[in-house]
């Protein structure tokens, strides 16, 4: 399932962290937002190593599940980046 995920991140040290915390899991789609393909247990990991980033009484980081069907909806106009997932990964 593909997810976007968006913070807003109230220090610069924990913005650094998070930021590189999300390219290692998804495609940046602006500063702060991240198109992430992944199953449950991912992003169950994910949310794990975000809790241990965030300060929870100043950040806030939010996740929007977006099926297959809607994904495949998305219109961009600009400077147009696609949004296309590897098919495999190398780790």
């Amino acid at each position: 399932m593909k997810y976007l995920f968006c913070y807003d991140i109230t220090s610069p040290k924990r913005l650094v962290k998070m930021m590189k915390l999300m390219e290692s899991h998804g495609i940046r789609v602006q500063k702060s937002l991240f198109c992430c393909d992944a199953g449950k247990l991912e992003v169950e990991d994910l949310i794990s190593s975000i809790k241990c980033v965030i300060d929870k009484k100043k950040d806030r980081v939010t996740l929007y599940p977006i099926c297959e069907k809607c994904f495949s909806k998305i219109i961009t106009k600009g400077s147009e980046t696609t949004f296309t997932f590897p098919s495999y990964y190398i780790i």
